[in-house]
């Protein structure tokens, strides 16, 4: 791997409430670059849409929406977008858990003592993901207002989404067999859709896709549907709609040239896509896709 600029990313923290939570948006042609960071206080991040490579201290991993991302102190971590990216990031101290002497003495240790259980990516398709999204979800709305007991609501949804960490945690080392196969079959996912990434505006069919990543079409299809929550037409289409919507808001080039460009066989069928998907018609400069529902995603 090439040499990277790593910086240290440590913002202060209220130390009367060390909690700081966030939302953002890395785009697909940012630089690697300016990703590659480490801080001193703990990480929770949840893949609001998109999918990425998530680099932690030598390893990279695949995330896709759903998915929960974990950082301890000091890790130092990067990331390469393979479209767009919203995130959900929750940030906090240790002090917000140590200094509690009502706590449960086991909520933090998998961060303290880098035990054998800690992993970095929680899949979305993980027992208790859709318990910490929820929980991320509630804390972010409460740090948007100014209610009586704000901070109160917010530890307590800290308290609930370590919790609900210790437990997979604990749970994951009794099923390292499971892992390693999940892990196998998405580093052959993984190989699909680094194929994807290179072809996917020419005429390419499931069966390309599935004998790159050594599977069978049916045994691909099952799996690339319970990892992804998309079919591979579905995603395919995605792909598809956010490379031209990249090309729109960055180029010069008419609509029916990136239409074609982007893999759409009639430039109706990608006016058709293109409102399904941003709601209005291209051209028209917009952010985001729609709005983002916490309880959809891989589950």
């Amino acid at each position: 791997m090439e040499k990277k600029t790593i910086y240290d990313d440590t913002y202060p923290l209220d130390d009367r409430f060390p909690v700081h939570m966030n939302r953002l948006w890395m785009k697909k042609y940012h630089g690697t670059d300016e990703h590659w960071h480490w801080h001193d206080f703990y990480e929770i991040s949840y893949i609001c849409s998109g999918t990425a490579t998530c680099f932690v201290d030598g390893n990279d991993y695949l995330v896709h929406q759903g998915d929960i991302v974990v950082f301890n102190a000091g890790e130092i971590h990067g990331w390469n977008m393979q479209e767009d990216v919203e995130l959900l990031v929750l940030t906090f101290s240790k002090d917000m858990i140590v200094n509690d002497p009502y706590i449960d003495e086991e909520i933090l240790p998998f961060f303290q003592e880098w035990s054998e259980g800690y992993a970095n990516i929680i899949s979305g398709r993980a027992e208790n993901t859709k318990l910490i999204c929820n929980a991320l979800f509630s804390a972010w709305q409460e740090w948007n207002n100014h209610q009586i007991g704000k901070n109160t609501m917010i530890k307590a949804e800290l308290l609930l989404i370590l919790a609900c960490l210790s437990r997979y945690y604990s749970g994951s080392r009794e099923d390292l067999e499971t892992i390693q196969k999940n892990r196998r079959d998405l580093m052959r996912i993984d190989q699909g859709l680094l194929y994807l990434d290179v072809h996917f505006n020419e005429n390419i069919s499931i069966q390309d896709v599935a004998s790159e990543a050594g599977m069978s079409p049916s045994y691909f299809s099952k799996l690339f549907h319970r990892l992804m929550g998309l079919t591979f037409t579905q995603y395919l289409v995605q792909k598809r709609i956010y490379q031209a919507n990249e090309m729109l808001e960055t180029t010069d080039k008419n609509v029916v040239d990136i239409a074609a460009e982007c893999g759409f066989n009639s430039t109706a069928n990608f006016y058709r896509t293109y409102r399904k998907y941003y709601q209005k018609a291209p051209r028209q400069k917009v952010s985001a896709v729609g709005s983002y529902d916490p309880t959809a995603g891989r589950g």
